[in-house]
């Protein structure tokens, strides 16, 4: 049993994808891996509030360094995450949490007050899913948003998801409890939706 299980075993992990940081761009932005020059644009910025809930208030040089850090130390195997860099500065984030060998994961993404309304988060999300479409052969992605943020509302039916479940009172987003709305967007749908998007 011995001589035949270890090469299947070897040639398993041999063959297992690796993903490799990479860069991004688009008509207006660059996606990209954080790197610590980002601390000042993160520290300016006040973090991500939209991007992580449990994010301290207030948001002090200290957490910013110790946020970025992780950013950066982050499995792109598993939870790719890249910096959305307008003019050479840090004006948000997107990414996934999940694992991928599942076929289905969540993303994410924040974006600095200052620059909501001018299409950059949809922007960068198309790119965005177009590269985890094709880098990690998912099934399908979800997103869930707090039922007060209409703007992000807006993103995801944009970007073709389709609306799945309301969970009620499931988060406490700054001391209140909310109804979250979860998304989800299959492969084949992306592949149908995405040709029309920024036309």
């Amino acid at each position: 049993n011995i001589c035949w299980y270890i090469p299947i075993k070897l040639r398993t992990v041999m063959t297992e994808k690796t993903h490799q940081r990479v860069n991004l761009k688009t008509k207006r932005l660059l996606l990209r891996p954080f790197k610590p020059e980002d601390i000042h644009d993160i520290d300016g910025m006040g973090g991500f509030p939209t991007w992580d809930l449990s994010q301290p208030n207030p948001f002090t040089r200290q957490h910013a360094e110790e946020y970025l850090a992780r950013l950066i130390l982050r499995s792109w195997d598993k939870e790719p995450v890249f910096a959305i860099v307008l003019n050479s500065k840090v004006v948000g984030i997107i990414g996934f949490d999940g694992e991928p060998k599942d076929l289905v994961v969540e993303f994410g993404y924040s974006l600095d007050k200052t620059y909501w309304g001018k299409g950059i988060m949809l922007e960068a999300a198309h790119k965005f899913l177009s590269w985890v479409f094709t880098e990690y052969d998912l099934v399908k992605i979800s997103a869930s948003v707090d039922i007060a943020n209409k703007r992000s509302v807006k993103v995801l039916k944009s970007l073709g998801m389709t609306k799945e479940a309301v969970f009620r009172k499931e988060r406490e987003i700054r001391g209140v409890r909310t109804d979250m709305i979860w998304y989800g967007l299959l492969a084949e749908e992306w592949m149908e939706y995405k040709s029309t998007l920024f036309k």
